[in-house]
């Protein structure tokens, strides 16, 4: 009898086991992964200067370095955001055109 016990216990175990691995919660996600502005674009883009550092607007964001990595604005600045809607038309564009753009050939 002893034995049989032992048996419909392991057999509950593996049952409940079986049954969390099926029902998980929901998994929340602790990883952020930024994309940072490449090379090129802050090379040629001119930064605003907010709270003391350089910010760049790229991909919809306000972009500064923090040391060694990017960081970005969860909400937007109301500075950053009154500054983005009047600077629309100074604004640096440098490539190759076919003719057109300031230095024609």
């Amino acid at each position: 009898m002893t034995r049989t016990r032992v048996t419909i216990v392991k057999s509950i175990l593996c049952g409940a086991a079986m049954v969390s691995c099926l029902v998980a919660l929901p998994a929340s996600g602790q990883i952020e992964i930024v994309v940072r502005p490449p090379f090129w674009f802050v090379a040629s883009a001119r930064p605003v200067y907010f709270e003391g550092r350089a910010t760049y607007w790229y991909g919809n964001r306000w972009y500064y370095r923090d040391g060694g990595s990017w960081r970005y604005y969860n909400n937007e600045p109301t500075y950053l955001r009154n500054h983005r809607g009047s600077d629309q038309r100074n604004r640096h564009h440098y490539w190759r055109g076919h003719g057109r753009g300031p230095h024609r050939r």
